[in-house]
C-alpha cells in the first residue's frame, strides 16, 4: 500500500531503488575464484560430474576426453600448503585399445566413495570390443599414494551407455543410471 501524499511515480522509484540496494547489498563480498584449469593432453579436460571431497579436503572428479589415451581421466585435486591446487590423475582411461584394454571411455556422472574409501564410476562407452557399451569401474587406494583401477561390471547391450553417477543403497549395492 502506498503511503497517502505520495505519488505513484516517486513511490515505485523508492520501491525499485530499495529492492536494487537490498540486492546489491547482498551481493557484496561474493567472489569467484578459478582453482585449477584442465589442460586436456596429458591431465584430461571436460569435467563431468559433480566433485566429491574425502575426510582431508582432497576433491576427487572426472573429465570426459583428454588423458593419456584421449578417453577421460579419475584425477585428485590437493590444497598445497601455499592454498594452490595440484592435479593428480588416478587413472587415463585407455577405452578399447589395439593393446586389449578394455577400461571404458567418456566417464560421465559423479564419483562416490564407498565405506573403505574406494572411488566408484562409470564410462559412457567402452568395455568389451563386441559392444562398447560401458563400465562401472572401481579405484582401490594402495600404499604410497596409487590407485588400482579395475573394471567391475561392462555393459554387454542388455543395459548400455550408463550416463548417471553411482551411488550405494543402505545394503551396499551400487547404482546408476
Amino acid at each position: 500500500m502506498r503511503p497517502k501524499g505520495l505519488s505513484p511515480t516517486l513511490y515505485s522509484a523508492l520501491a525499485l531503488a530499495a529492492l536494487a540496494l537490498i540486492f546489491t547489498t547482498n551481493a557484496v563480498g561474493v567472489s569467484e575464484r578459478v582453482i585449477h584449469n584442465f589442460i586436456i593432453y596429458p591431465n584430461g579436460a571436460d569435467p563431468s560430474g559433480s566433485l566429491i571431497a574425502d575426510a582431508v579436503g582432497n576433491l576427487y572428479g572426472a573429465t570426459a576426453i583428454g588423458g593419456e589415451h584421449g578417453y577421460g581421466t579419475v584425477f585428485q585435486l590437493t590444497r598445497k600448503p601455499d592454498g594452490k591446487w595440484a592435479e593428480t590423475i588416478l587413472h587415463s582411461f585407455a577405452g578399447n585399445s589395439a593393446a586389449g584394454l578394455h577400461d571404458g571411455s567418456l566417464p560421465l556422472g559423479g564419483l562416490t566413495f564407498d565405506a573403505s574409501g574406494n572411488l566408484y564410476g562409470i564410462t559412457l562407452l567402452g568395455g568389451t570390443q563386441a559392444c562398447g557399451c560401458g563400465t562401472v569401474f572401481e579405484l582401490t587406494p594402495t600404499a604410497g599414494g596409487k590407485w588400482d583401477y579395475g573394471v567391475i561390471y561392462r555393459f554387454d547391450g542388455v543395459g548400455i551407455s550408463p550416463n548417471g553417477g553411482v551411488v550405494f543403497d543402505a545394503g551396499g549395492n551400487l547404482y546408476s543410471l
